[in-house]
């Protein structure tokens, strides 16, 4: 699956700017338990309205998840980049990538 998106607007200074972006994603169910989904974005802030530098962010992100009952466990290893030095790193100076762990549990209480 996927998307695309373009936007245009202006800021209370009346700076314009349009971004566009796209996502491409999918899952793939082991079996009843277990599922890996990528994911791969990318946004484009040519103007740099919306992140406050003119700039190309992309990502990908790597999840797997773990049913047991009704415990849902995802495992996401994330990993951002840009053209710029957006990000920041342990020391605080300015980076083009990012990396980020993240561990969710969730209880299902209940079929919707």
């Amino acid at each position: 699956m996927g998307n695309f998106v373009y936007g245009s607007d202006g800021d209370n200074d009346g700076k314009r700017g349009n971004w566009t972006g796209f996502a491409g994603y999918f899952k793939y169910q082991f079996n009843k338990y277990a599922a890996f989904s990528p994911r791969f974005e990318v946004y484009n802030d040519a103007d740099g309205l919306r992140t406050g530098l003119a700039q190309t962010v992309k990502d990908i992100t790597l999840t797997q998840e773990v049913k047991v009952g009704k415990m849902f466990t995802r495992f996401e290893f994330r990993r951002d980049f840009s053209d710029k030095k957006f990000f920041t790193n342990s020391a605080g100076a300015g980076a083009r990538q990012s990396k980020h762990f993240y561990y969710r549990n969730r209880l299902r209480l209940h079929h919707a």
